[in-house]
């Protein structure tokens, strides 16, 4: 059975290569661009693994709601408050974290790990550069 990994990404064309790639070595890559659909996927199917972009801009006025400007440093830390809704749900249902960032300075890497997420379990954006080094990480972690 493929192993299931969710992505919440709000740049698909960025991640392009990556996830062909992931999908061309047998898993099922889900790609989402919204924190608000990437929480209804978490609750309604099972994922392995869950890639997650630190810095997504909300998107309606529902997310907005949710993902007030001032808790997610106007879109800086969005992944980090949405890790912070869903890391019951992660853990309960064995999900493994993997949180990518354009910028990854230390305050925020430190948020992350203090909200549990591992520190080998963050990174910046840059590792996509090399997909098979990436792949490799993938494989590692499921």
């Amino acid at each position: 059975m493929a192993k299931k990994i969710l992505w919440l990404d709000n740049d698909p064309p960025f991640i392009n290569d990556p996830v062909n790639a992931l999908r061309e070595q047998g898993y099922e890559v889900t790609v989402t661009t919204t924190v608000m659909e990437a929480e209804a996927l978490i609750r309604d199917r099972p994922y392995d693994l869950l890639i997650l972009d630190v810095m997504i801009p909300t998107k309606s006025e529902e997310e907005e709601a949710v993902y007030e400007p001032d808790k997610t440093s106007r879109g800086y830390k969005t992944g980090l408050v949405f890790y912070r809704r869903m890391k019951d749900k992660l853990a309960e249902a064995q999900v493994q974290t993997l949180v990518l960032g354009i910028k990854m300075d230390k305050a925020l890497f430190d948020e992350l790990v203090e909200e549990g997420v591992k520190p080998e379990r963050i990174a910046t954006k840059f590792a996509l550069r090399d997909v098979q080094i990436f792949t490799n990480k993938i494989k590692t972690i499921i």
